[in-house]
């Protein structure tokens, strides 16, 4: 439930003029993690976003079987 404090803090974030904001994500592949800093700029149809920086970091020996294991129903 949302709170009246954290809509508060929603809505001062709303009326910035720019945000920063990262995106994460493991795709179906599961062989490892991108990450990219997004600068958001504008609101409603004159929002733009800029690239800041992106990095894809490689899941560790072992990890993907792991994840994919721990995927099945009933297992955990």
């Amino acid at each position: 439930m949302v709170t009246f404090v954290s809509m508060n803090i929603l809505q001062k974030l709303q009326h910035k003029k720019k945000k920063l904001v990262v995106g994460l994500m493991s795709g179906t592949s599961v062989d490892s993690i991108d990450a990219v800093l997004v600068e958001i700029s504008g609101y409603g149809y004159s929002t733009s976003l800029k690239r800041r920086a992106f990095v894809s970091l490689p899941y560790p020996l072992g990890f993907r079987e792991y994840v994919l294991r721990n995927s099945l129903p009933g297992s955990g």
